[in-house]
């Protein structure tokens, strides 16, 4: 057995036999709530920050904004390299209306092999096998032939300027040379890359009248006017994206692992525009007997590999012409698709260790939903995602499985000895 084989194993038992306090190490960090918006993590960084010191490892406090607390640490601070960084974020979706759950979002309970909790999937189940890999990492430092860094980050799920790319802009500490994300993917999936998050925010605008006279001024009603927009901002869905010749075997593949998967969702949605009418508001008094001068929509649209923001834009703005050219658009956050190519050595190094950690090769693919990475991809960092099952993301009832921790915490653990090792 090789040295790097033979350390990789122990690493392994050690998570095995520390798997209790892997959980509640979970359980902790989802129980301390990070609703975004208002994304206030300053308490869970404070958590982090002296957990990670209490393990004899230094962490750093990174604020740019009031509540936006970031934590980085690093088991060498001289600029050695390689360097791999992880990163997971600490904030996550409001838990919405408590009653709708059947159990408190921020018990952390663990029960029947899960831990239970708002944020549990997205992704406080990733960043914990990311840091718990971490910890036990340290003691290999001076084995390493480079540097191992985290970073914990705030600001991701309003894509926000005061998380990750902040820190990429102004703390050095995290520029590595490819990085592991934990964001949920499954244990059985590594995403490679992502479609592209485009949010733009619509306006329509009328004029107001007494709702009295709604019968002969409907067509000054901007409520009438949005609701006339929506079946042809609709029909954007039927663009289709045509992946590069490196991602043309993968996504063919991914898609019939969904269909096999019974995630027929999944394969529609890999090559196609998906839009979701996310907010919307209209009107401008607290009854309904004015007309509305003003409507509002919030529209999220995933953009597939081989179509890009500025292509669907265009098609959105002629449908719109199509109904009312007096209408203001604006961009609220554009990412294009992006991806990491399938022949980079993390890329390959995440292959290897999902292989080993649970006996199957890993589908590669493209994710449907966003993370950090695009922010290092645009640096020419190259990364995965490799994270637990996204069960109940974004929703009610949301938890992760143990089981899905322990191999999140070895494949990162893995990886990070494969590509820092002095063999």
């Amino acid at each position: 057995m090789s040295n790097v084989k033979a350390i990789k194993q122990k690493i392994f038992k050690k998570i095995d036999q520390q798997k209790e306090d892997l959980t509640r190490l979970c359980s902790k960090i989802i129980s301390i709530p990070t609703e975004n918006p208002p994304g206030d993590t300053t308490e869970l960084a404070r958590f982090l920050k002296e957990y990670i010191e209490s393990k004899g490892l230094k962490a750093s406090i990174h604020e740019p904004k009031k509540g936006m607390v970031n934590v980085v640490s690093s088991l060498r601070r001289e600029n050695t390299e390689p360097h791999l960084i992880l990163n997971g974020h600490m904030d996550h979706f409001p838990a919405g209306e408590r009653g709708k759950w059947a159990f408190p979002p921020y018990s952390g309970e663990i029960i029947e092999g899960k831990i239970r909790g708002k944020g549990a999937a997205d992704m406080k189940g990733g960043l914990t096998g990311s840091l718990f890999a971490y910890i036990l990492l340290a003691d290999l430092a001076d084995d390493f032939g480079g540097n191992l860094t985290i970073m914990l980050v705030a600001d991701e799920e309003s894509a926000g300027p005061w998380g990750t790319r902040w820190l990429l802009d102004n703390v050095p500490e995290v520029r590595g040379n490819a990085v592991i994300d934990g964001e949920p993917s499954g244990i059985d999936s590594l995403a490679i890359g992502q479609k592209a998050c485009f949010f733009i925010k619509l306006k329509t605008l009328g004029a107001a009248y007494h709702g009295s006279t709604s019968a002969w001024t409907i067509n000054d009603n901007a409520v009438v006017k949005m609701s006339n927009l929506v079946p042809k901002i609709q029909t954007l869905t039927r663009l289709t994206g045509r992946a590069p010749q490196e991602l043309e075997e993968i996504i063919r593949a991914q898609k019939e692992w969904f269909r096999s998967s019974n995630q027929q969702g999944g394969a529609d949605s890999l090559e196609r525009v998906t839009v979701n009418f996310g907010n919307i508001r209209g009107g401008n008094s607290a009854q309904p007997n004015v007309v509305p001068e003003l409507c509002e929509l919030d529209l999220d649209f995933r953009i597939p590999v081989g179509l890009t923001s500025r292509e669907v834009a265009r098609e959105l703005q002629s449908e719109i012409a199509k109904i009312d050219r007096n209408v203001e658009y604006e961009v609220l956050q554009e990412i294009d698709p992006n991806w990491t190519s399938p022949n980079e050595k993390v890329v390959k190094l995440g292959i290897s260790n999902v292989d080993q950690v649970t006996g199957r090769k890993p589908q590669l693919g493209i994710s449907l939903w966003g993370s950090e990475l695009p922010y290092f991809r645009s640096r020419g960092i190259p990364g995965i995602c490799y994270g637990p099952s996204p069960v109940q993301m974004g929703t009610t009832n949301e938890y992760v499985k143990i089981d899905d921790l322990v191999t999140v915490a070895k494949v990162h653990s893995g990886i990070a000895i494969d590509y820092l090792m002095i063999n």
